[in-house]
């Protein structure tokens, strides 16, 4: 089965799925297979997101999305070592996810690639002149109503 970026993601979380719903769960298994249903999501939605990026920035999301799919491996082989899953139904699940690991681990060839992209600069701050403008004020007036002088008599109440 070939294997595409842009749909690796989905085909992953599609398998894991499939083999989920074959498995018969009791309390500590359970604890198990939800653990390897919520690392397998988050390594599709990695893998989705690295088919999103442009190739010369894959590099550290395909080395976070690996990592992920190594997580959600490991638990499997848990499962199968404690007999949940058989090896043939598990068979399935790791050829798709070498295959993947294959299709997101750098080649020495990008890896130089992007060494050699430099991500383009922000536009610099044009220089405004250094002298300040003068703050803006009321002008001074004199008082002659009284109004900000302290009021002297008894209040009502």
């Amino acid at each position: 089965m070939a294997v595409d970026i842009k749909t690796a993601g989905l085909e992953f979380v599609k398998t894991v799925l499939v083999l989920y719903r074959s498995g018969k769960y009791y309390r500590e298994k359970e604890l198990l297979a939800k653990k390897f249903l919520e690392y397998s999501l988050d390594a599709g939605n990695m893998i989705a997101e690295v088919a999103k990026c442009p190739p010369t920035a894959r590099i550290n999301p395909a080395r976070v999305a690996v990592r992920q799919l190594d997580r959600a491996m490991f638990v499997l082989n848990v499962m199968g070592a404690e007999g949940i899953y058989s090896k043939r139904r598990m068979q399935h699940v790791t050829s798709l996810a070498d295959s993947i690991r294959e299709l997101l681990t750098p080649t020495e060839k990008e890896i130089q690639e992007a060494r050699q992209y430099t991500p383009p600069q922000a536009q610099p701050k044009l220089q405004t002149g250094t002298e300040r403008k003068p703050r803006l004020s009321l002008p001074q007036s004199n008082d002659d109503g009284g109004f900000n002088d302290v009021y002297e008599g008894k209040l009502k109440f």
